[in-house]
């Protein structure tokens, strides 16, 4: 069982890979993983946890596990863009512009943040805040403070 593993990574991956191949168990084992004392302070965890509650729909859990994750890893821009969403998506769409703003201060080439601002900035403006379409949500991925490539001209 993934929860029994000693390291938390691999059930983690394991959690991870259930959820992809349609486990209906994958989210219970994910919500047991998080509570194991080495994943509540580590910032992948968190982010992973608080994305999986953003493709949910679950927007205060979202927002809750991405604020701890960026406590652990202020610099985690994927973190500040689905924090972006989830606030974005409960109406708070001043703080949500903030989050997309500081990703894109991090890292100006960041494209997800720079289109769900765009979009945001375009339905506040005409009114119809309806809320970013969810795929807007990009997949989770291996966190990345800035791009290692060549700076924008």
């Amino acid at each position: 069982r993934a929860t029994e593993d000693t390291d938390p990574w691999t059930a983690l991956e394991a959690a991870h890979a259930m959820g992809i191949l349609g486990s209906p168990a994958s989210g219970p084992r994910l919500l047991q993983l998080l509570k194991r004392p080495d994943l509540i302070a580590d910032a992948r965890a968190q982010y992973m946890f608080g994305h999986a509650c953003l493709v949910g729909q679950d927007g205060p859990r979202a927002a809750t596990a991405l604020r701890r994750s960026l406590e652990l890893n202020p610099m985690n821009v994927r973190a500040l863009n689905d924090l972006g969403l989830a606030l974005y998506a409960q109406k708070e769409y001043g703080p949500a512009i903030a989050q997309w703003e500081l990703a894109l201060d991090l890292n100006p080439r960041f494209n997800g943040a720079r289109q769900n601002l765009k979009t945001a900035r375009q339905q506040i403006s005409s009114g119809e805040t309806t809320g970013l379409p969810m795929n807007a949500v990009e997949p989770a991925a291996p966190e990345r403070a800035v791009d290692p490539g060549p700076a924008p001209r």
